[in-house]
Order: structure tokens, then sequence, then C-alpha cells
């Protein structure tokens, strides 16, 4: 009986030394060894996660994670890489290379079909309902499901915003198809990135999105991503409860959720006919 007990002390003492380990380190290029900004890391099935720094670094709080837990690390331009963290604890280095992606050239067939200019998504204005980023909170991410029957080329995200008060604003622009089992998969080939200065927030933000050449078949999600720290403050959008639904997710990798309202998030886009 007293084995039994010295036993199962033990292995519930080493496993709460394994959970107490920070989750920290730093993210390159596998190649080049240099460090990758604003990579996506997050624990696989749960909302815990974060964003790399303008050098790779990055940090994850540990509470409530598990050995059987997988962090995976993404970014566009780079192979997806997943490790468990029983496995990351046996690291010296704490660093993590990706691979770099190569991309296969898309033929897009636009000629010998007609195109005509619409606007997706969410055009409201109003003042009276307002939801958006309320944290400096690295990989927060929203936008807005659009509808689309077939083939589209978006050529310019517009974003109605109701209040600001940070004093610059930094996101990542993302955009996502629907895939098996209703997931997002990005669709993009490299990132884009826009910041704004103080004396250009207004009403409507305007971002060019043409020379990215994105096209769309059937429904897409756009999005923001929040990847730095702003500073105290927050961001507010106009929102309408009739409008396209808006989805989130807290954190890198974390899982996508659905919100009652509908963001002021909408594209400038040719669609097919």
């Amino acid at each position: 009986m007293t084995w039994k007990i010295l036993i199962f002390t033990i292995i519930v003492f080493d496993g709460l030394i394994s959970f107490a380990q920070k989750i920290e380190g730093r993210v390159m290029n596998n190649d080049t060894k240099e460090p990758i900004p604003y990579v996506n890391i997050g624990v696989i099935g749960r909302n815990s996660g974060t964003v790399s720094d303008i050098d790779g670094k990055f940090e994850i709080p540990s509470e409530n994670l598990y050995d059987t837990d997988t962090l995976k690390f993404s970014i566009i331009g780079y192979h997806a890489y997943s490790l468990p963290i029983k496995k990351y604890h046996l690291l010296n280095q704490k660093e993590i290379g990706l691979k770099p992606r190569i991309y296969k050239l898309k033929q897009v067939d636009i000629y010998s079909k007609k195109y005509k200019e619409k606007i997706l998504g969410n055009t409201t204005k109003t003042k009276y309902i307002q939801s958006g980023f309320i944290a400096n909170q690295k990989g927060y991410e929203l936008g807005v499901l659009m509808e689309v029957k077939q083939n589209a080329i978006i050529e310019e995200l517009n974003i109605n915003i109701n209040e600001c008060t940070y004093d610059s604003l930094f996101y990542r622009i993302n955009v996502y198809q629907t895939g098996l089992n209703n997931e997002f998969i990005n669709i993009l080939e490299q990132p884009i990135y826009f910041r704004v200065d103080p004396e250009k927030i207004k009403e409507t933000i305007s971002v060019d999105l043409k020379k990215y050449n994105i096209v769309v078949t059937g429904n897409f999600l756009i999005t923001l991503e929040h990847l730095i720290d702003l500073g105290p403050g927050y961001l507010y959008f106009s929102t309408g409860f009739f409008n396209n639904p808006t989805y989130y997710r807290k954190t890198s990798q974390g899982l996508w959720e659905k919100a009652p309202g509908g963001i002021g998030l909408w594209v400038k886009a040719h669609a097919e006919q």
C-alpha cells in the first residue's frame, strides 16, 4: 500500500513540473536561419496561442497545457509544422525551423467569361451597434463570410470603423475558402499586411488588393488579424444584426466561432456572371 501511494505521488509531481515550463522560443527560416516574424503559433484544438514578434520570438502561457498537446506553427510562404509539447520540452535551443514553400502558378482564364463588378459583404455604417478588437491579443482574428456563387477576383477591401482609440493600426489580411467539415483554408500565396497612420484613420479605410491577384471560387471568409501590441485602446467596427455573419477566433490555431452580428467589412470584386 505504501509503495502504491509513493508511485502515484511521483507521477503527479513529475506532471506538475512539466506543465510549469514556459512555451517560448524563436521561429526561423530553416534554410537561411533568419527569424520569421508574425508566425501563427498555437495549440491544436485549444484557444491558446500567439504570434511571433518581428524577431521571430514567441511565448505562450503554459497554464492548462499537457504534454499530449501539440503546437502548430504556420505562416504563408512556409510549410506548416506540428510538434508535440512533450518533444518541444526536449529541445535544447527552443528554435523552430520552417521550410520555405514554393507555390505553383495558377492559370486563370477570365477572358472567355463575363465578369461584373460587385460589392460583397457588409457595407453598414451604423453608429448604434459596434463590435471589434477590445484587447491586444496576438492572433485574434475576425472577419466576414462573403457569398459568391462562382469565381470572383477580389480588388479592394473596405473597413467601416465606428470608433478607434489606437494611435495607429497594423493588421494582416487573410482570405479563406470553405473546405471539408466547414473548415477555413487560407488561399493566399503571400502575406498581406497593412498599416494606417493616425492621420489616415477615418470612417472607411480602403486597402487595394489588385496586385495580389486573389481569385476565390464560391463563398469565402476575409479577416483582419491582430499581430502586435498597439498600446492601450480598442477598435470597433460598424455592426448590423442582419448582415453577413462575423467569424472570429481568439488565438492562432484556435477554434472558429460565429458571432450574432456582422461587422462592416466589404470588398469590391469582379464576379463571374
